[in-house]
């Protein structure tokens, strides 16, 4: 499954490995799961790990993503430089913060979870 979720309760966030070839239905439905667990929880952070991720849906794919992601949680992406992935998400984030969301792409996971801590 190329993306797999997981809560980390001591840290308060929610822990998104994307790796491999996702597909826009993975996305979706982690996107789900998220929205559920803050809904449940109260979880309001979210690390997305994209190091691994061989290639993002498409440019109108994240579009659509970027429409859907939710409100209310912090949610920030992984990633590695000079990769498919990274291109990706840097429009992803874009698209995102255009629409009010705080989305952010991070290169180190130290950086990103002082963000999400902040």
């Amino acid at each position: 499954m190329p993306e797999k979720l997981r809560i980390d309760r001591d840290r308060g966030i929610i822990l998104v490995e994307s790796c491999g070839a996702v597909s826009v239905a993975d996305i979706r439905a982690s996107i789900q799961a998220v929205e559920a667990i803050f809904a449940e929880e109260g979880i309001d952070k979210t690390l997305v790990d994209a190091r691994t991720q061989d290639q993002p849906p498409s440019i109108t794919e994240l579009y659509e993503i970027a429409s859907e992601m939710p409100r209310g949680i912090r949610i920030a992406l992984l990633t590695s430089s000079g990769t498919p992935a990274e291109d990706g998400l840097r429009f992803l984030e874009t698209v995102a913060k255009n629409t009010g969301l705080e989305v952010r792409i991070f290169l180190e996971e130290d950086e990103a979870l002082a963000w999400l801590n902040h």
